[in-house]
């Protein structure tokens, strides 16, 4: 008999844990053998929800449906997979098993709340980098326990690593872009993220114009603030000229892309031949997904290696005696560790005890100038992290690893199981 799996999480959002619910809705639809699933939406934050026509979103849309009837008539199910935020698991867990997925977090270590919620209420946590694991297994806090004694706090739960896999569209870059975006200059570098505190998109913005200030560069920025909305665009678009304002006889260019984009139009703005560079100027990344995308597709990154680009950033290289060893295949920036600051304090989420990059100005003006002016050697080694990255992270390879990790324990040997109890009951009765 399949087994009944609730998926609680953002799936129809314009989110990065959008992304990860449905990572997980297609892995589950993956062994239609063993799994029926059944889809509970929520929301994440003030993010958009998609509005794409797709055969994917109708699948969707039934199973919402079929689920809140399952949910009307009080039905059980086997399995809770919850893609949100710890502090979020104990309101959703509604059966036997409940797996919690997360991206982690971006400072050092988890929350005690985090901690407590790993602890309590889930019976394994999957996250998508070694970082993001180490943020659990690797946090310690002052508690006391019921009788006021003082303990350590601890992670008890088992934590299991899976990664994103590449995306079709990833694989074959879409061109749809190409014609419609004609950037100022030839040589453009490109941000993809949320305006936030954790992003450091100001100084990001700093650290190029006053490199670039009287050259013929440009910067893409594919920002939001909250949401897609108009609103939110004239907000991002004020922030951007009131920045910009201190620079009134700049050369450079900096444009701004705003609103909901496919991933057939991000890959193409990935390709687009003015786009030569992903630079990512923030304090740190649960895994970092539109750096994962470009190296996909063979862009070239500026980063740090605070975080859980990595996983996916270092690759095997042989060195001259022909031993192979993993390197970065990205320019890597300099930083400090320092505390979070006061205003990305969130609390139960990001401790004001915890820490995080604050990457040297220096070293990321040297970066995006070595780039632009030996951009051939840094073409190079993007396109053999391309190769790498193709290869190792499939569609196939994660959707099994997702399986396996999160309810491979439970269910899939217990089917096994029952088919065997079912032959020796059956030679019984015969």
């Amino acid at each position: 008999m399949k087994k009944k799996v609730l998926l609680v999480g953002p799936v129809l959002t314009q989110s990065g844990y959008g992304e990860h619910a449905r990572m997980v809705y297609r892995s589950l639809k993956s062994r239609p053998d063993i799994f029926e699933i059944f889809v509970n939406p929520v929301n994440w934050g003030s993010t958009s929800w998609t509005s794409e026509d797709s055969e994917e979103r109708k699948e969707i849309d039934e199973i919402i449906n079929k689920t809140f009837e399952h949910m009307q008539k009080q039905l059980p199910f086997d399995a809770t997979i919850m893609v949100t935020i710890p502090i979020e698991w104990k309101q959703y867990r509604s059966a036997p098993i409940n797996i919690g997925v997360c991206a982690g977090i971006e400072s050092n270590m988890v929350s005690p709340h985090w901690l407590d919620a790993a602890n309590s209420f889930v019976d394994k946590v999957i996250v998508p980098s070694d970082f993001s694991k180490r943020t659990f297994t690797d946090g310690e806090w002052g508690a006391k326990d019921p009788n006021g004694n003082e303990v350590k706090l601890i992670c008890n739960t088992g934590v299991e690593v899976v990664h994103y896999p590449v995306e079709e569209e990833y694989l074959n870059p879409s061109d749809c872009l190409h014609e419609s975006f004609k950037f100022k200059y030839d040589f453009n570098f490109l941000c993809v993220a949320q305006w936030g505190p954790r992003k450091n998109i100001e100084n990001t913005i700093r650290y190029f114009v006053e490199e670039f200030k009287d050259e013929e560069v440009g910067l893409v920025l594919k920002v939001s603030i909250k949401d897609g909305s108009t609103i939110d665009f004239y907000e991002a678009k004020k922030r951007l000229t009131a920045l910009l304002s201190s620079y009134p006889d700049r050369k450079c260019d900096v444009n701004l892309i705003h609103g909901y984009m496919s991933k057939e139009e991000l890959s193409s703005l990935y390709t687009h031949p003015q786009i030569k560079a992903m630079i990512n100027f923030g304090h740190g990344e649960g895994y970092g997904l539109p750096l994962f995308e470009a190296a996909a597709v063979g862009l070239p990154v500026i980063t740090h290696d605070w975080g859980g680009q990595k996983d996916f950033l270092y690759a095997p290289k042989k060195d001259k005696k022909g031993k192979e060893k993993i390197k970065p295949h990205f320019s890597k920036i300099s930083y400090d560790l320092n505390p979070i600051q006061k205003e990305a304090v969130w609390d139960g989420v990001l401790q004001p005890e915890t820490k995080w990059a604050f990457p040297h100005w220096g070293s990321c003006r040297i970066a995006m100038r070595q780039c632009f002016e030996n951009y051939g050697l840094f073409s190079g080694q993007a396109k053999k992290l391309k190769k790498w990255v193709v290869k190792t992270f499939t569609k196939e390879s994660i959707e099994k690893e997702f399986i396996e990790k999160s309810l491979g324990d439970y269910f899939i040997l217990n089917d096994i199981h029952d088919e065997i109890d079912d032959m020796i009951s059956g030679l019984m009765d015969d």
